[in-house]
């Protein structure tokens, strides 16, 4: 233990110089480093009283089970340090590339804005940033989510108290409803008649297993268990987007496709669409050959993504209940299913109408309503 105060000197031109008032120098057992502060007043009796009183403060704190110390600042100019680490964390904790991605664009941000250190991030300045911002609220909401996210962090590594950003208010989205939607069926089928053999046959997979395209492209030859009475897919943690094993339920037709791209000879270990998979720019032009429009009259967009959509929104109207569904989706909320994948647009609410029990007035009833 560390306790006792004193005056600081120095050596200036060959001539020791004292400060006038005293400092404290304070380390209780417990605590790991030592804490070193100016007392104002030039008596020493006054200073040793102040020293008591914060020493017997930490002694209240320690019996009270409270940190007796501050977390240390971090040095000047370390946020992308900062940020740098808390990226090595996720990347050991099995987040994917894009995910990464996103966490690291926040450097954009900070550079924008004039942020250096973890001191420097203010709510104030990152509302008007936002508010001259061209960006989409969408990307906005992420870099707040991913700031906050960072500071969480930060404060749980006790290099921060607070998380600065913590009370801005995310943003609304300019768009209303879904930001995509799913093929017809008949769109479906030109898109598998038109498009070249070799695109055509990934198309057919999308639609009818509801694979992401980074799932599809890090598949290997052994996740295929084709040899089973049911076949299936295997979609290994590491490549899935919620990180947890799954299985997809591989039908004839997808069978037939996959086969189409295994080289005699392959090892397990082979990758079949790693270098295959074409560019978005490549399925717009498929889209477009098959009479697809690439916005619909309400703005929804279809890209790579909507054959997913397509997939599930198939599986409900096939008559699927709404847990095999979510089931077949492999979303872990079936909020997210409904909400944002199946395309309600293409439901056959006419026909389920006329599934209801007929109802019928008595005479008088309906003559007492005229």
């Amino acid at each position: 233990m560390k306790c006792f105060v004193f005056k600081s000197r120095r050596t200036v031109k060959g001539v020791i110089r004292e400060r006038p008032n005293y400092y404290a120098k304070l380390r209780m057992p417990w605590e790991d480093r030592d804490t070193v502060w100016a007392l104002p007043t030039t008596d020493r009796t006054e200073a040793e009283r102040l020293l008591k009183a914060k020493w017997q403060k930490r002694e209240e704190l320690h019996r009270k089970g409270l940190p007796t110390l501050p977390p240390p600042q971090p040095r000047k100019g370390a946020l992308n340090g900062l940020l740098a680490a808390f990226l090595r964390e996720l990347e050991a904790q099995g987040l994917s590339k894009g995910t990464l991605k996103k966490y690291a664009n926040m450097r954009v941000m900070f550079e924008r804005l004039g942020w250096k250190d973890p001191g420097d991030v203010d709510p104030f300045k990152f509302s008007n940033w936002r508010a001259q911002s061209e960006l989409a609220p969408k990307t906005l909401n992420d870099f707040l989510a991913n700031t906050n996210g960072f500071f969480r962090w930060l404060r749980n590594m006790r290099k921060v108290t607070e998380i600065p950003l913590e009370h801005v208010r995310p943003l609304k989205p300019r768009r209303q409803g879904k930001y995509r939607r799913a093929l017809t069926h008949d769109e479906a089928q030109r898109l598998l008649q038109t498009a070249p053999r070799h695109r055509a046959l990934i198309y057919l997979i999308f639609l009818r297993t509801g694979l992401r395209r980074t799932e599809l492209r890090n598949l290997l030859l052994s996740d295929l268990r084709f040899e089973q009475a049911e076949p299936y897919i295997f979609v290994r943690a590491e490549v899935s987007k919620n990180r947890t094993d799954a299985t997809v339920n591989a039908l004839p037709e997808v069978v037939a496709a996959f086969r189409e791209f295994i080289p005699a000879g392959a090892p397990p270990s082979f990758q079949m669409f790693a270098t295959c998979l074409p560019r978005g720019s490549t399925y717009m032009k498929d889209f477009k050959a098959a009479g697809i429009p690439l916005v619909d009259h309400l703005g929804r967009k279809v890209d790579v993504h909507a054959l997913r959509g397509t997939f599930i929104t198939d599986s409900v109207l096939a008559g699927n209940s709404i847990v095999e569904v979510q089931q077949l989706a492999r979303h872990k909320h079936i909020e997210t299913t409904m909400k944002y994948y199946v395309d309600v647009s293409q439901l056959r609410l006419a026909q389920a109408a006329a599934k209801l029990p007929k109802l019928s007035l008595t005479p008088a009833v309906i003559e007492k309503a005229i």
